[in-house]
């Protein structure tokens, strides 16, 4: 009995994520007033919506998924820009603005990248912390 409650716990402890599909994109972001682009290998919810690497998703053995664990609400960062950026610096993170081309087409994103090269999308990384949060609560 004791097994099966600690591999519940060990189950309901890992962020869960809706179907994604992985892949290779050309990926770019402004830096020193011209644009970096990069090849990138991440999965994307099936809404475009949700960005994280694929090492992450696969893996579930990255920095920016151990960051969702221990990110706790802080008013040092409480005024810096948006949550989810306040959320990225609060965790070490690096928020960034970005474009990722799907379909040939250029599309508007965040992330949160961490020292792992690691990434998750802002938004996404505000929604599990909050979560994890409120799961402690």
């Amino acid at each position: 009995m004791g097994r099966v409650v600690f591999i519940l716990i060990l189950i309901l402890s890992v962020p869960t994520f809706a179907e994604y599909q992985c892949g290779e994109i050309s990926l770019r972001f402004y830096y020193g007033q011209k644009y970096v682009y990069e090849k990138s290998k991440i999965c994307i919810d099936h809404d475009q919506q949700e960005l994280i690497s694929e090492q992450c998703y696969k893996q579930k053995k990255c920095v920016a998924l151990k960051a969702v664990k221990n990110t706790v609400g802080s008013e040092e960062y409480s005024t810096v820009g948006s949550p989810s950026f306040a959320t990225c610096f609060e965790a070490s993170g690096t928020p960034q603005i970005i474009e990722y081309k799907l379909n040939g087409k250029w599309h508007k994103s965040d992330r949160c990248i961490f020292s792992d090269k690691s990434f998750i999308d802002t938004q996404q990384f505000l929604r599990l912390v909050n979560e994890d949060l409120k799961n402690y609560q």
